[in-house]
């Protein structure tokens, strides 16, 4: 996120100094926000390519897997066997570092890692 801050500083600085005009510089305001965003949502696609740590967890009567960092779940499923077996596939495959298996309450049941 620091990145990201220093960028639109950056960018703004940039464009009202080589534009001295106020209107102009609020109205681009909002694209370097759009800018902003992007690459938020890019550092966190990075974080979750570098095999973070997948949580299978109890949502709304359904089990899924959680990667750290990732924007949406990586798999549903209706038990939480076959939640925990796509886990372990992940891990084995290297896409994860780590699977952690949470009960229906929460809290941590098994940590298990590569």
């Amino acid at each position: 996120m620091l990145d990201a801050k220093l960028i639109k500083k950056n960018e703004m600085e940039t464009f009202c100094a080589n534009n001295n005009e106020e209107n102009n510089c609020q109205d681009n305001k909002f694209d370097i926000m759009a800018t902003r965003k992007n690459i938020s949502i890019s550092l966190r696609k990075a974080a979750s390519n570098l095999g973070g740590k997948a949580h299978v967890i109890s949502r709304k009567e359904q089990w899924v897997i959680l990667i750290e960092g990732a924007l949406r779940v990586s798999g549903i499923y209706k038990t939480k066997i076959d939640a925990v077996n796509g886990a372990m596939q992940m891990l084995k495959a290297k896409k994860v570092v780590a699977v952690i298996i949470h009960k229906k309450d929460g809290s941590i049941e098994k940590w298990v890692k590569r």
